[in-house]
């Protein structure tokens, strides 16, 4: 009876059992050992592989700093996304907000007793009538080429408006901020005194008498 031997079977054989014993021997470490592919098949070998000088312990530690980068750069991306989280949430602060809504009511209060005919006044004054609040409702915003910009809370639906007005004279022209301003003929016209201390806004309707209110 004849045996045929597959030389392929045996070759396999022997790296299987090179790799066992360079793994089971108390003198090779991972450091030395190279994982290669011979013929397809994955063996380990003292001998570098070809094109490859990797030993197992560098490919563990190639791994392994991967790993750390990876973690690395995901902490650093959470921690990205919380400070932005506490930089959006600091420009809402309601406390914030109130605060320097009540630092412009006590700069506007400080200059109203200076002059109660400043411009920023007689704008506030003028909105204040035109919307039908207080004075101390409508706060100085801005001012833009020439504008005086006053915001206010609006009665109707609680959301934030803005006007502008500019004065000419004793004159006031105003308008929606965005807007056009009032100076069609039908418009009402607005106009303001002083009196001692006190600041008396008119505003005259084309088609009627008009309504004075005393600041």
């Amino acid at each position: 009876m004849h045996q045929y031997f597959d030389a392929a079977a045996i070759r396999a054989g022997l790296y299987l059992a090179t790799s066992v014993l360079l793994l089971s021997s108390p003198a090779v470490t991972a450091q030395s050992v190279h994982r290669c592919v011979v013929d397809g098949r994955t063996v380990f070998q003292q001998a570098p592989c070809t094109g490859s000088g990797q030993t197992v312990g560098q490919e563990i530690a190639a791994r392994e700093q991967a790993a750390r980068e990876a973690r690395a750069a995901q902490d650093a991306a959470i921690l990205r996304i919380q400070q932005e989280e506490q930089q959006r949430r600091a420009k809402v602060d309601p406390k914030r907000i109130l605060q320097d809504v009540n630092a412009q009511l006590s700069a506007s209060a400080a200059q109203d007793r200076a002059d109660p005919a400043n411009p920023a006044r007689v704008c506030r004054a003028t909105i204040a009538t035109i919307v039908n609040q207080h004075l101390e409702e409508v706060v100085f915003d801005s001012e833009r080429d020439g504008s005086i910009i006053v915001a206010y809370t609006r009665k109707g639906d609680s959301k934030l408006g803005r006007s502008k007005c500019k004065i000419s004279g004793s004159s006031v022209m105003w308008g929606s901020e965005p807007g056009r301003w009032r100076e069609h003929p039908l418009d009402e016209k607005v106009s303001f005194r002083v009196e001692g201390s006190t600041l008396v806004i008119q505003q005259r309707f084309s088609d009627g008498p008009g309504v004075a209110r005393r600041f």
